[in-house]
């Protein structure tokens, strides 16, 4: 639960810099596009972390064209992070993003937008913003424009449903089998190879930075000063260690004194659980396999009117995990994680479809089944394993 005060705050912050920097946008997009002359062709979209300018240039120079002609030639979109509402500095988070982004373009066959140019400079340069990325423009939409309800779950005809499916598997297929020797974030490293070169940070704790600070001075104690994590043991205690801290310091997560002495009662019980018999039960590997870090939000997904996958979007949160942290997308159920005790056989009978399509995919793709759908698989004795791997990144 975030903490209404500070989330307030922090958007007054991101409104303030927006609007100091729309002006600028088309000068900018101009100055890498030969000096030609570009107009929004729709509205900014707003996020928690970026805002996108979407532009189109003209073909023809002002000098001949008609007053009243539209923009006809390419479209770009234009990315900059919001700094106020990141934990990191945002020149760290092009630069990992932009490398995750052409890692996975390089090495896969997930559709992602071409990267044309971007800046990790760290102070602002004569437009008023340092960091930047210009990206192809993808004319997509995601589930909920297409009209899947996905507050209740996705439905849909159980052809489309399965040609959904089976492009999500995709996706985890090709993920899965991008493996690197430490836990954390991609930066470019010697040529075209990148390499684990940052500490890990996910989407809540760079929200729990934000509101109670502490939380990137926790992960650099278990990095112990290296740039990532070498250990599942290790990344579980800090993911554990970090949500006790959240639970002692957050005034947004209890209403009274009842309901905190309850949660946090079941957070030292579910605590003890994970550091004995939930990590006993885990097999350290040498290597951690990229995830994007975003996945369970399907507004990621581009599609066009016919459900084809275009676009896999926002790699901001992409980082190196162990595999058992490493989820089936919670939104094929429809329902939000902290509901699934309550559905929790609905909750089975999906991701158990799911592993048998990425079973398919990966015969068909390589000839082979990875370990990734078995370790989802909810069988005899494994009934509630893989909800507990949904609980430990977040147990509050």
């Amino acid at each position: 639960m975030y903490d209404e005060l500070i989330d307030a705050r922090n958007r007054q912050l991101r409104d303030e810099f927006v609007n100091s920097i729309k002006d600028r946008i088309c000068a900018l997009s101009s100055s890498y596009h030969g000096g030609d002359d570009c107009e929004f062709f729709r509205e900014h979209a707003m996020g928690s972390f970026n805002i996108c300018f979407f532009v189109q240039f003209f073909q023809c120079p002002k000098s001949s064209r008609d007053s009243d002609a539209v923009p006809d030639g390419d479209r770009w979109v234009v990315r900059v992070p919001l700094g106020p509402r990141l934990a990191m500095e945002p020149w760290e988070k092009v630069e990992s993003e932009v490398t995750t982004m052409r890692l996975v373009k390089s090495r896969t066959t997930i559709p992602i937008p071409e990267v044309y140019f971007y800046s990790t400079a760290c102070e602002p340069g004569p437009y008023g913003f340092a960091s930047f990325m210009i990206m192809e423009y993808v004319p997509g939409k995601n589930l909920r424009d297409l009209g899947f309800k996905l507050n209740k779950r996705v439905e849909a005809l159980p052809p489309i449903r399965e040609k959904i499916l089976v492009q999500v598997a995709n996706i985890y297929a090709d993920l899965t089998r991008l493996e690197f020797p430490a836990i954390g974030r991609l930066v470019p490293g010697d040529g075209d190879e990148p390499k684990i070169g940052r500490m890990p940070i996910s989407l809540c704790m760079n929200q729990q930075e934000l509101e109670v600070g502490g939380t990137l001075a926790m992960v650099r104690e278990h990095a112990g000063g290296s740039t990532g994590i070498t250990s599942t043991d290790a990344y579980v205690s800090l993911l554990l260690d970090i949500a006790q801290d959240l639970s002692e310091k957050s005034t947004a997560i209890y209403s009274n004194e009842k309901e905190a002495k309850r949660g946090l009662y079941f957070l030292d019980q579910f605590t003890r659980h994970v550091r004995g018999k939930w990590t006993a039960d885990t097999v350290n590997s040498d290597l951690f396999v990229l995830m994007h870090g975003d996945m369970q939000n399907p507004a990621n997904l581009l599609f066009d009117d016919y459900m084809n996958l275009l676009a896999v979007l926002y790699w901001e949160w992409a980082q190196t995990v162990p595999r058992k942290l490493f989820l089936p997308p919670i939104w094929l159920l429809g329902r939000p994680e902290h509901s699934l005790m309550l559905f929790y056989d609905d909750y089975i009978e999906k991701p158990a479809h799911f592993c048998l399509v990425l079973d398919e995919v990966e015969k068909q793709n390589y000839g082979e089944v990875s370990s990734l759908s078995r370790d989802w698989r909810l069988g005899p004795g494994r009934r509630r394993s893989c909800q507990q791997s949904l609980a430990v990144p977040n147990p509050n």
